[in-house]
Protein backbone atom coordinates (compact mmCIF):
# COMPACT_ATOMS: atom_id res chain seq x y z
CA UNK A 1 0.00 0.00 0.00
CA UNK A 2 1.28 3.72 -0.72
CA UNK A 3 0.86 6.81 1.52
CA UNK A 4 -2.17 7.66 -0.77
CA UNK A 5 -4.00 4.35 -0.24
CA UNK A 6 -3.25 2.77 -3.67
CA UNK A 7 -2.62 -0.83 -3.50
CA UNK A 8 0.07 -2.36 -5.50
CA UNK A 9 1.26 -5.67 -6.04
CA UNK A 10 4.83 -5.39 -4.78
CA UNK A 11 7.01 -2.31 -4.16
CA UNK A 12 8.47 -2.56 -7.58
CA UNK A 13 5.41 -1.69 -9.41
CA UNK A 14 4.33 0.73 -6.79
CA UNK A 15 5.61 3.80 -8.45
CA UNK A 16 6.83 4.37 -12.13
CA UNK A 17 10.65 4.87 -12.78
CA UNK A 18 13.56 3.78 -15.04
CA UNK A 19 15.54 0.55 -13.90
CA UNK A 20 18.60 -1.27 -15.48
CA UNK A 21 18.19 -4.83 -16.02
CA UNK A 22 21.10 -6.68 -17.06
CA UNK A 23 22.50 -3.85 -18.89
CA UNK A 24 18.51 -3.23 -20.61
CA UNK A 25 16.72 -0.55 -19.99
CA UNK A 26 13.14 -0.86 -18.93
CA UNK A 27 10.29 1.66 -18.00
CA UNK A 28 8.69 0.66 -14.48
CA UNK A 29 4.91 1.87 -15.06
CA UNK A 30 3.08 2.08 -11.55
CA UNK A 31 0.43 -0.74 -11.04
CA UNK A 32 -2.53 -0.70 -8.39
CA UNK A 33 -5.12 -3.39 -7.92
CA UNK A 34 -7.15 -0.45 -5.63
CA UNK A 35 -7.66 2.33 -3.91
CA UNK A 36 -8.05 1.88 0.06
CA UNK A 37 -10.01 5.99 -0.32
CA UNK A 38 -13.13 3.89 -1.86
CA UNK A 39 -12.23 0.15 -1.31
CA UNK A 40 -11.92 -1.97 1.81
CA UNK A 41 -8.72 -4.00 1.87
CA UNK A 42 -10.70 -7.22 1.94
CA UNK A 43 -12.71 -5.70 -0.89
CA UNK A 44 -9.14 -5.14 -2.74
CA UNK A 45 -7.64 -8.82 -1.79
CA UNK A 46 -10.26 -10.30 -2.89
CA UNK A 47 -11.11 -9.00 -6.06
CA UNK A 48 -10.63 -11.47 -9.80
CA UNK A 49 -7.99 -9.69 -10.66
CA UNK A 50 -5.61 -9.22 -7.82
CA UNK A 51 -6.46 -12.95 -6.63
CA UNK A 52 -5.72 -13.85 -10.75
CA UNK A 53 -2.44 -11.92 -10.27
CA UNK A 54 -1.12 -13.75 -7.09
CA UNK A 55 -2.18 -17.47 -8.32
CA UNK A 56 -0.29 -17.02 -11.77
CA UNK A 57 2.85 -15.74 -9.62
CA UNK A 58 2.35 -18.29 -7.19
CA UNK A 59 2.64 -20.65 -9.76
CA UNK A 60 5.49 -18.99 -11.64
CA UNK A 61 3.14 -18.62 -15.31
CA UNK A 62 4.53 -15.77 -16.87
CA UNK A 63 6.86 -15.09 -19.43
CA UNK A 64 10.58 -15.16 -19.03
CA UNK A 65 12.63 -12.56 -20.25
CA UNK A 66 16.21 -13.57 -18.32
CA UNK A 67 15.57 -16.92 -20.57
CA UNK A 68 14.57 -15.85 -23.68
CA UNK A 69 17.01 -15.56 -26.91
CA UNK A 70 14.72 -12.66 -28.42
CA UNK A 71 15.27 -10.54 -25.42
CA UNK A 72 17.77 -7.70 -27.48
CA UNK A 73 14.58 -7.38 -30.13
CA UNK A 74 11.17 -7.60 -27.96
CA UNK A 75 9.21 -4.42 -27.44
CA UNK A 76 7.57 -6.29 -24.18
CA UNK A 77 10.72 -6.18 -22.65
CA UNK A 78 10.87 -2.51 -22.67
CA UNK A 79 8.23 -2.06 -19.84
CA UNK A 80 6.09 -3.58 -17.56
CA UNK A 81 2.89 -2.81 -19.19
CA UNK A 82 2.39 -6.29 -20.50
CA UNK A 83 4.51 -9.51 -21.30
CA UNK A 84 4.05 -11.94 -24.86
CA UNK A 85 2.00 -13.91 -23.20
CA UNK A 86 -0.74 -11.39 -22.75
CA UNK A 87 0.00 -10.79 -19.04
CA UNK A 88 -0.45 -7.54 -16.78
CA UNK A 89 1.70 -6.19 -15.29
CA UNK A 90 4.77 -7.93 -16.93
CA UNK A 91 6.91 -9.72 -14.54
CA UNK A 92 8.82 -11.16 -16.59
CA UNK A 93 12.31 -10.28 -15.70
CA UNK A 94 11.22 -9.08 -12.06
CA UNK A 95 14.63 -9.58 -9.96
CA UNK A 96 12.56 -9.81 -7.26
CA UNK A 97 10.63 -12.57 -7.91
CA UNK A 98 13.76 -14.69 -9.37
CA UNK A 99 15.40 -13.86 -5.94
CA UNK A 100 18.13 -12.59 -7.22
CA UNK A 101 17.62 -9.08 -4.86
CA UNK A 102 15.59 -8.99 -2.04
CA UNK A 103 13.78 -6.36 -0.35
CA UNK A 104 15.55 -4.93 3.07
Amino acid sequence: MRWDGLVSPCLRLSHGYREVVLGREKEVIPWFFGDLKQQTLADVWDDPGYVSFRWRLRRALYASCLDCNLLRSCEYAKTTESDCWGDSPACSDCLWDRNLIRCP
